[in-house]
């Protein structure tokens, strides 16, 4: 096959991917009249400086309506005032308790260890774990999230928010998430096969069932690993235990990431436990770049063929329908190319970093090669 023939071929597929998935990846339905989640639902919140962002969360939960909540918060060795705003909340609203995590022990990521804590104060049987960044949108999404969790034979569910971007680098990168997820990830195959391989998970929003965290070992089996939620749900599917994705555009937003660096360290942090490995990344290398950089290199250094023109037209079809469902930016998708080009050489830096030593850094702790 000719370089230009591959660019089209890989373009194709990432288009029939996107195309077939959207259609899988729908948000939970909703409530009918009358409808109540009687059960209960444990809201859990680990918190580490987050004075900016807590009290809006917190506001957006309490407003939630049409089912029976608690609201968790444990403040993880905060520096800055996230005890007392929580605190305030809870004063004036007994669905809120407010807890101090423990000091953070020897081989624990710290993420880890305040979902650990969270999880033994929890009395509901259906749990969210939610960012504190993260802001409901919707009064009833916490009912709908909870009937489709209960639902599902799924024991955990985990979903992207609605991304908010503002700076270039933000609305540069954080849409590759969609686009990686939808363009490869095959939703059919893994809401019926619980290879560990299968299991994407989003940390800023994920539930899950009392009895599958239990059984599965929670995070104290992952202690070690900085990606919270996709070590979760590599360890749900290695004791079969399905795992699954849901949309939640309508229901939350959040802003993950407020500057370059920030951008930059996060997505670092879990490159290595995602793609950024030996055997792997070489292949998203081709997939990624092969479909949405190589199309446009082709075209510019050696003139347009119908080949390479039909490949830039599913690419752009691709970015303007994730760019009108997921509501990203006109930049996010005019620079498509760029933005994958910028995340795959991340991808790059972090696996180097992590051969020569580096360390892993978030929330000012420092993580000196925890993962393996």
């Amino acid at each position: 096959m000719t370089p230009t023939q591959i660019a089209l071929g890989l373009a194709a597929f990432q288009a029939a991917m996107v195309a077939r998935n959207l259609t899988l990846y729908t948000h939970p339905g909703q409530l009918n009249q009358g409808q109540f989640f009687e059960e209960g639902i444990s809201v859990l919140i680990p918190a580490r400086n987050e004075e900016h962002n807590l009290g809006t969360l917190l506001s957006s939960l309490l407003e939630q309506r049409d089912c029976r909540f608690e609201i968790v918060v444990l403040d993880d060795n905060s520096e800055d005032s996230t005890y007392s705003i929580a605190r305030s909340f809870s004063e004036n609203d007994g669905r809120v308790r407010v807890i101090r995590s423990q000091p953070l022990p020897e081989g624990w990521a710290g993420k880890q260890f305040a979902c650990h804590q969270l999880s033994q104060e929890a009395r509901f049987d259906h749990w969210i774990f939610v960012d504190s960044d993260v802001v409901f949108t919707d009064v009833q999404a916490l009912a709908r999230m909870a009937f489709h969790l209960k639902n599902s034979p799924a024991g955990m569910l985990s979903s992207v928010p609605r991304q908010l971007t503002g700076t270039w680098a933000e609305q540069l990168i954080i849409p590759i998430i969609h686009q990686v997820l939808l363009g490869f990830l095959p939703f059919w195959e893994m809401r019926r096969n619980c290879m560990p391989a299968l299991g994407a998970a989003c940390g800023q929003l994920v539930a899950v069932k009392r009895e599958a965290y239990l059984r599965s070992g929670g995070h104290l089996a992952v202690k070690h690993r900085l990606h919270d939620a996709t070590a979760l749900a590599a360890l749900m599917r290695e004791k079969k235990i399905l795992t699954d994705l849901f949309d939640s555009t309508e229901l939350a937003s959040c802003r993950m990431y407020r500057n370059s660096r920030d951008v930059f360290l996060g997505f670092a942090k879990n490159a290595t436990e995602g793609m950024a490995q030996p055997i792997l990344l070489p292949l998203w290398t081709i997939l990624l770049l092969g479909a949405n950089v190589w199309p446009w290199v082709c075209g510019l250094v050696q003139g347009w063929t119908p080949e390479l023109v039909l490949a830039g037209i599913l690419n752009m079809s691709v970015f303007a329908v994730l760019m009108r469902r997921y509501r990203h930016s006109l930049l996010g998708a005019v620079a498509r190319p760029a933005g994958v080009l910028t995340f795959v050489a991340i991808q790059w830096i972090a696996l180097i970093g992590k051969w020569v030593g580096w360390r892993a850094t978030w929330k000012g702790r420092s993580y000196e090669r925890l993962y393996k």
